[in-house]
């Protein structure tokens, strides 16, 4: 591992994978963190041994947000090489973009019937996982109308960034905003700048209709939804056969009629 994001969701994580990509690493997002190694992480978080993680990825670049950010210091210690960077974000303008985030999964229909298909499902526990390590509670998506933990999730945000700032290398560590572009980000990693525009992503939190549209774990969640909502659809009417078959038949002759 080669780069370690310690910089908190909503800092610019998004825009900073896509840059990632256009260097030429190899980068795992929340989701390739669920899909690849969703297990490994949930087993770490509750034995406190993160040591299983180094198999998981050894062969991967970069990492970006949730839950590697929170455990930038675990992998730090598999991968002593790793350089870090931090992301900085005025802390009410941070709350803000989560909540927009929240607004914008909250209005998915997709991202509100997750847990009604088995990827789903584990992808619903994996978030809790996290939410409990990040803010100390359990969050109650895919259902919750609005980040209510104002105070919690500020606290996590201090306090993450100021355990960042006090025990990561000097020499090893790159206070970043992705508003600078490519110039520090470059020169931080030893690369050449890229003759083309920084990318600017998750615009009002517009990553995850990408995600839904495009990745593949939201691709297999829909296909599995689709057969969900086929079987749902047979039960129903196989129950309404049986109970009501008078009325079925009636429904039947007319429909034919």
């Amino acid at each position: 591992m080669k780069v370690i994001v310690a910089g908190f969701s909503k800092t610019g994580t998004k825009t900073l994978n896509a840059a990632l990509v256009e260097l030429g690493y190899n980068v795992y997002d929340f989701l390739e963190h669920f899909w690849y190694a969703g297990k490994e992480w949930i087993a770490c978080m509750e034995s406190g041994d993160y040591s299983g993680l180094k198999e998981k990825y050894k062969n991967v670049d970069a990492v970006c947000d949730a839950p590697a950010y929170y455990y930038w210091q675990e992998l730090l210690e598999l991968f002593p090489d790793a350089k870090v960077i931090l992301m900085l974000r005025d802390e009410k303008a941070w709350f803000k973009s989560l909540q927009t985030q929240m607004d914008a999964a909250n209005s998915n229909v997709i991202h509100r019937l997750v847990c009604l298909c088995p990827t789903g499902y584990a992808l619903h526990w994996f978030f809790n996982y996290i939410g409990i390590s990040l803010f100390g509670t359990r969050p109650l998506w895919p259902w919750q109308k609005q980040f209510t933990y104002e105070g919690k999730a500020l606290m996590a945000y201090r306090r993450h960034n100021q355990h960042v700032l006090q025990n990561a290398p000097k020499d090893k560590l790159l206070i970043y905003d992705v508003k600078d572009g490519w110039g520090p980000l470059c020169e931080f990693l030893g690369v050449e700048n890229p003759n083309t525009t920084f990318p600017h992503k998750n615009i009002r939190g517009a990553a995850l209709e990408e995600a839904i549209q495009n990745h593949p774990v939201f691709l297999r969640i829909k296909k599995e939804m689709a057969v969900t909502f086929a079987g749902l659809s047979v039960l129903i009417a196989t129950g309404c056969y049986f109970a009501y078959p008078s009325a079925v038949k009636s429904i039947t002759d007319m429909f034919w009629s």
